[in-house]
């Protein structure tokens, strides 16, 4: 369903929306975050470690996103602390990564979030906290989320790959919202 190439994870057939695309190759599972790689995936409390071999059938562990910031929140810092640059940085990055991202998972399986064709490469939005460092950011959109109640109706559907899809839409949705926040920053600097 997938292969690995020098620059990353490509479909080797079509999947339409909500189709199981990869499962993510476990090496093993912690309590504590694995100091040691960046290759882990959180879920349901536990960290699991991805399998560095990229001869296994599961592919998902390699999937990246699109884009990236180098941007360093401290901690203690609120939103309206972020310089002017950072904020532009981090703009940028969630509009291209929410843009390009065409799976999204649910623990371990993940699914396709629109039609993807043969051949494209796949593409994960890890979030802010993953490349800040800081979970500020998602703290304000988990503030927007608890308003959203197309997110909340699509924790009802049962067909996993269906409910996956709806939360994409929903977070990126919420995430366009932030951004607009971002920029309204911006503008009062």
């Amino acid at each position: 369903m997938t292969e690995i190439k020098e620059s990353g994870v490509y479909a080797t057939r079509d999947f339409c929306e909500g189709d199981l695309v990869a499962t993510y190759g476990v090496l093993s599972h912690q309590v504590e975050p694995p100091g040691d790689t960046d290759m882990f995936l959180e879920y349901n409390g536990m960290y699991a470690v991805g399998d560095p071999n990229t001869e296994t059938a599961e592919h998902a562990q390699f999937i990246t996103d699109s884009a990236s910031t180098n941007v360093r929140l401290d901690d203690g810092a609120t939103i309206y602390d972020i310089y002017e640059e950072d904020i532009k940085s981090i703009i940028s990055y969630l509009r291209t990564s929410i843009r390009m991202q065409n799976v999204s998972n649910a623990g371990l399986r993940f699914y396709a979030c629109r039609y993807i064709h043969q051949g494209d490469k796949l593409h994960l939005h890890y979030g802010t906290t993953y490349w800040l460092h800081n979970d500020l950011i998602d703290v304000h959109l988990q503030d927007l989320a608890e308003e959203d109640s197309e997110l909340w109706a699509s924790q009802g559907i049962a067909d996993e790959g269906t409910r996956v899809c709806k939360v994409y839409k929903a977070e990126k949705r919420i995430i366009m919202d932030f951004i607009d926040i971002l920029e309204d920053i911006l503008k009062a600097q």
